[in-house]
């Protein structure tokens, strides 16, 4: 489990303590954002960072990271993939629903 007290500060890092650290963080994170969720993400308001390097936009892009399930795969496209018109998440019956409109 991931304990954010550790490595105490002004300690010697220990590299497996550090690795069981990163390690947790890891599946916590991945709990949180698993691979292939969508979030909504304000990229264009003020003081607002740039997506971290693992995240793609979903513009179409394709996905070039060879330890990625989705790599060689291209990310929906949610600026206007269907003829120009923005599309939307939504609620579906089964994955992967999108509105347009």
């Amino acid at each position: 489990m991931f304990d954010p007290t550790k490595p105490a500060d002004n300690s010697p890092l220990d590299a497996g303590e550090m690795r069981q650290q990163l390690t947790s963080l890891k599946a916590l994170l991945d709990a949180v954002h698993p691979i292939g969720g969508v979030t909504g993400y304000l990229k264009s308001r003020p003081n607002v960072p740039a997506l971290p390097g693992t995240w793609v936009e979903c513009n179409g892009q394709a996905i070039n990271d060879a330890e990625s399930p989705l790599n060689g795969l291209n990310a929906p496209d949610l600026n206007g993939a269907q003829g120009g018109v923005p599309c939307f998440l939504r609620g579906a019956n089964a994955s992967g629903g999108t509105g347009w409109g």
